[in-house]
């Protein structure tokens, strides 16, 4: 019997990799009996070939969304499917007329979920929140409160609701650790879906390389500044983008990567060790998921991200962005001097 796979994330989590390693490879994944391909009324880009999917689902069309996945049902081959949006379905009933279609055209399905340590997670979540054309401008514990009131962090819990739809045997979870090389996510998912490896080597470049949490918190006052100026979601995006390929300074390490100080990552940590053990015992044989925190390496000189934001914007005051040809960047860049008194103000509170 044929088989429907979906990528279901979560975010953050190598999905965009996957992904695109996916889109690159089709001809190859299609001659290993695997259909990984677009519907033509999906115009989303870089999102996998699921989102439209998702986003009917999420928006209560089942309808819609089930005509939509007939399109992918539509031969007898293995059916891949991703998005890191449909792993919103996990509660809630979203995603049982998805599964009742495919079960009703006689496919089996098998859904696969990665995961991070949860301190590791909520950093890059909340570093995507910053980088991305919406409103959100909130704090870091803001963002962390919001996912624990609907106990995203919460691992066991969120992966029973999905073993619950499809069952457990139909589930994989994958955790993801820095031990782990550079391919492992690819690798893995190679290997769920029974797919020999390419016989040329397995070359997968990163995607979404994270910026400093210095870079992040700047960024995230120079939206706040560009929203109340009236910019709309492209031209901040487009500003954002511009400001981070101009980066301050030379490349960040890991640990300037760090939004939580080395005391919050420990206490954000044990909060959630009962789960993680409960997540081992269910669904990964009693293995660990998660490398133990080392605070020793974790950042041992780190400086909160405002104040590495306050030297950042000053720096870039200074003219980096000023230097530039773009038009838009060069109208933010005359703002500077204002934009960056009132900036300033802020972080010095």
């Amino acid at each position: 019997m044929s088989v429907v796979t979906i990528h279901v994330g979560m975010p953050k989590c190598a999905t965009t990799t996957i992904q695109k390693f996916l889109g690159d490879r089709d001809d190859w994944l299609a001659q290993h009996g695997y259909v990984y391909e677009k519907h033509p009324d999906d115009h989303t880009e870089g999102q996998g070939n699921a989102a439209f999917l998702a986003e009917l689902s999420l928006s209560s069309t089942p309808d819609k969304a089930v005509d939509h996945l007939r399109y992918f049902l539509r031969s007898n081959s293995n059916v891949l499917l991703s998005s890191e949006m449909l792993f919103g379905l996990g509660r809630g009933k979203g995603f049982a007329p998805i599964l009742e279609e495919i079960e009703h055209q006689g496919y089996d399905v098998h859904v696969i979920a990665y995961l991070k340590r949860q301190d590791l997670w909520i950093e890059s979540d909340y570093k995507q929140h910053v980088k991305d054309g919406n409103l959100w401008v909130s704090d870091f514990r803001q963002l962390l409160g919001k996912r624990e009131s609907k106990k995203t962090l919460d691992y066991h819990w969120t992966l029973s609701n999905w073993a619950n739809q499809v069952g457990s045997e139909n589930l994989s979870v994958v955790p993801l650790n820095p031990s782990q090389p550079g391919k492992y996510a690819v690798e893995r998912f190679l290997e769920l879906m029974g797919v020999p490896m390419p016989e040329s080597s397995l070359d997968v470049e990163r995607q979404n390389v994270s910026p400093s949490a210095g870079m992040i918190e700047a960024a995230r006052h120079l939206k706040k500044h560009l929203i109340r100026e009236g910019e709309g979601p492209d031209d901040i995006v487009r500003m954002l983008r511009h400001f981070f390929s101009s980066e301050i300074g030379a490349t960040p390490t890991d640990h300037d990567r760090e939004i939580l100080s080395p005391q919050d990552r420990r206490r954000l940590v044990e909060r959630y060790s009962e789960s993680n053990s409960r997540l081992a015992q269910t669904f990964l044989r009693g293995v660990d998921p998660f490398d133990d925190l080392d605070l020793e390496s974790h950042n041992q000189s780190w400086v909160e991200p405002s104040q590495k934001a306050l030297e950042i914007l000053s720096a870039m005051a200074a003219g980096p962005l000023k230097q530039q040809s773009a038009q838009r960047a060069s109208e933010v860049a005359r703002q500077s001097p204002s934009m960056l008194g009132k900036i300033g103000a802020m972080l010095r509170r």
